[in-house]
């Protein structure tokens, strides 16, 4: 497993984390230096492929499985304030620009720009299904994008500028994130399911379940929310200035877990135990970056299940993907190479005939030339002969 935090100083840092004997310590992997501003935002997607995001309006990507720099995506004019990628087949970034762009992974290619926020867009969630996404921006609006057509299917007015969106597990609700409170709907009313009000900013959310809300604020507290109820299930004080990531995990060994990222550059792991009606958390380890971090992402390079039951596909068994599309690429190679050749060879022949023409042509001047001597000496002969007589 690998975390990857984003930083005010441009860095990125990657870290694994190791277990030795009974404790368990964030171990540095990988530091990259490629963004010339602060680091907004990042992600990794299932087969490995980390991208990030900042003020430099650049896309970096990086294989985190391989170690290789893939280069930076150029498409935005605005700070790159979100990226999201979806089930490791296409990804999504958000821009100062107002604009939602969608991209083909491995590929990179930009599939479409969606545009109609009137200002910056400050967050992206996708639906599970992957057919809907939800964008919040500073013009005050929600909206819901269809992504079958590529068009906005509806509009949401706001009192106030959201900073985030994040739709739930199962997609039946969905929780926009605002200054002093977070607002839940539901799906099927369309109207607000819950409000929670919160003393401090909240700076980053996930969901620990269908219906446990997990936030970051600011002044180090991270709350669990049961939005069914309506009620503050459990409260992390981490003993930090800022939460500014927070991301939960699932480990054979560790059950699951959260990993928080404050800006005085610490990063924490708890084990979270789930019972019935309460929570409880128990932190494992800690570690000073001596940096100061921005976002937080994680990848687990091995098989996991989801909701639905169905297994994610292992790194392993991506590779005999990667192989088999390495064969098929030489494959196209062999069949294309002989396509070539007889190409070759015809222009060979046409050349060798041009060739042969050109000294067909030559020697018949030659022999004109000679021809036309002859009779030039023939006649002065004959010349000489007449006047003797």
């Amino acid at each position: 497993m690998e975390v990857v935090v984003g930083t005010y100083e441009e860095v990125l840092l990657g870290y694994r984390l190791v277990k030795l004997g009974e404790k368990w310590q964030f171990e540095l992997s990988f530091t990259d230096n490629s963004h010339t501003g602060c680091i907004k935002t990042i992600a990794v997607s299932t087969k490995g492929i980390l991208a990030s995001g900042g003020t430099d309006e650049n896309i970096k990507l990086f294989n985190l499985k391989k170690r290789s720099d893939l280069g930076s995506l150029v498409h935005h004019s605005g700070s790159v304030l979100g990226v999201e990628f979806y089930k490791g087949n296409h990804m999504f970034t958000v821009s100062e620009d107002g604009s939602v762009a969608i991209w083909k992974h491995y590929t990179w290619e930009c599939l479409k720009t969606l545009r109609g926020h009137k200002s910056g867009v400050n967050s992206i969630s996708v639906h599970p299904s992957g057919k809907l996404a939800l964008t919040v921006s500073k013009d005050k609006t929600l909206k819901t994008w269809n992504l079958i057509t590529g068009k906005c299917a509806y509009t949401t007015n706001l009192k106030s500028v959201a900073d985030l969106v994040l739709w739930s597990t199962d997609g039946t609700y969905y929780a926009v994130v605002f200054q002093t409170k977070i607002d839940i709907y539901k799906v099927e009313t369309a109207t607000i399911h819950c409000t929670m009000t919160t003393e401090r900013r909240p700076n980053d959310v996930a969901f620990l379940s269908d219906t446990i809300l997990v936030y970051g604020c600011e002044g180090g507290t991270v709350n669990f929310h049961d939005i069914n109820n309506n009620q503050q299930l459990h409260q992390i004080d981490t003993e930090t200035n800022r939460i500014r990531g927070i991301t939960l995990f699932t480990d054979d060994e560790l059950c699951q877990c959260l990993i928080t990222a404050s800006s005085d550059g610490y990063l924490k792991l708890y084990q979270v135990q789930q019972n019935e009606d309460s929570i409880s958390t128990t932190l494992l380890t800690e570690h000073d970056s001596k940096f100061r971090l921005t976002c937080i992402s994680v990848y687990l390079p091995t098989a996991s299940t989801d909701k639905t039951g169905n297994k994610a596909i292992t790194e392993e068994v991506m590779e005999d993907v990667d192989s088999k599309d390495d064969n098929s690429d030489q494959e196209t190679l062999k069949t294309e190479t002989p396509k070539k050749t007889k190409k070759n060879d015809k222009r060979k022949k046409l050349q060798k005939k041009k060739s042969e023409m050109e000294f067909v042509t030559v020697d018949k001047s030659k022999e004109a030339k000679i021809k036309a001597k002859k009779r030039k000496t023939m006649m002065k002969k004959q010349n000489t002969k007449k006047l003797k007589i």
